[in-house]
């Protein structure tokens, strides 16, 4: 009996892989119904040639949500087992769905994250998220061990990552979930209408709370100094002899001005110095007393001939 039951769990679970969008669901629906706390692997390098994908496989992360977030509503992150350290909705920035209760990615800038039956997928190069047509596979993460449904996981998941036509189901997904959403906007409800104009409103608060700390900065003392400094015009140094110039400046910064050229330097960027052959090496400098600009905010814009300042 026992083996008839893995053969018939076997069969159910290759039927799944093979109409993995038999029935289309949004992400939130997708992602809950594999529950809070479920592992999924991470493979990264991913190529795809002749139908089959590989990647390199690294360490397992742990499914968590986020609930009404003011600005975006909720959302999912991937974090190290048993912590809060986020491996997704961390560096990058926050993640956001593209529809309000029918979401088919979630999304920040150019990089959008799509969950299809075991297989969550790192999408880049995202023009439009509300409309994603074109994409790369930059990762995968296949579904280990979750806490609840009926998804492909483990071994399974890993053998659909490798086999799976990826950009086929994806496009096929994000094709339904269109439609599913061009419904779900049509009857939103006044309390979804309302959820919708709240949200937008809690953005707006929150760009014009940064906005004001820029302004206060740049309005203040400081601001207006750095404001004044970078709108000064820069000293350019000609080299109109005939062998190279070698420069010192800055922290340790060194330059070959060969003849004809020139080069430009912020009007209050410090002293620029001429410099020396280092002896035995032909690509370091030491610096000499011979300054060639004195730049302290004085005479911005000037032009200055190496052959007047070398001494």
């Amino acid at each position: 009996m026992k083996k008839i039951f893995t053969a018939l769990s076997i069969i159910i679970a290759s039927a799944n892989a093979n109409n993995v969008n038999a029935q289309a669901v949004d992400q939130f629906t997708a992602l809950e119904s594999i529950g809070e706390g479920s592992l999924l692997r991470y493979y990264w390098g991913i190529t795809i040639e002749n139908g089959t994908t590989t990647g390199q496989a690294s360490d397992n992360y742990e499914l968590k949500f986020e609930k009404d977030i003011p600005t975006r509503g909720d959302a999912f992150e991937l974090v190290n087992p048993g912590t809060d350290k986020a491996k997704i909705n961390s560096s990058f920035g926050f993640l956001e769905a593209n529809h309000l209760t029918k979401p088919s990615a979630y999304f920040n800038d150019a990089v959008a994250y799509v969950y299809i039956n075991g297989l969550l997928y790192k999408l880049i190069n995202i023009k439009d998220p509300n409309n994603i047509t074109s994409f790369k596979i930059d990762a995968i993460y296949t579904l280990m061990k979750p806490i609840q449904g009926v998804d492909l996981s483990g071994k399974l998941a890993i053998k659909e990552m490798k086999t799976r036509d990826h950009q086929a189901v994806i496009k096929q997904y994000l094709a339904e979930m269109m439609t599913i959403q061009e419904t779900a906007t049509a009857n939103f409800t006044d309390e979804e209408k309302n959820k919708l104009v709240m949200r937008e409103q809690a953005k707006a608060d929150k760009a014009a709370g940064i906005q004001a700390k820029n302004a206060a900065y740049w309005n203040s003392e400081e601001g207006q100094r750095v404001l004044a400094k970078s709108r000064q015009a820069e000293v350019t140094l000609v080299n109109d002899t005939q062998g190279s110039v070698y420069l010192c400046y800055g922290q340790g910064a060194y330059y070959d001005l060969k003849p004809g050229q020139k080069k430009t330097f912020a009007c209050s960027g410090g002293t620029v110095y001429r410099g020396t052959l280092r002896p035995n090496n032909s690509s370091q400098y030491d610096k000499t007393n011979n300054v060639l600009l004195e730049l302290n905010g004085k005479d911005c814009g000037r032009t200055v001939n190496a052959s007047s300042v070398i001494k």
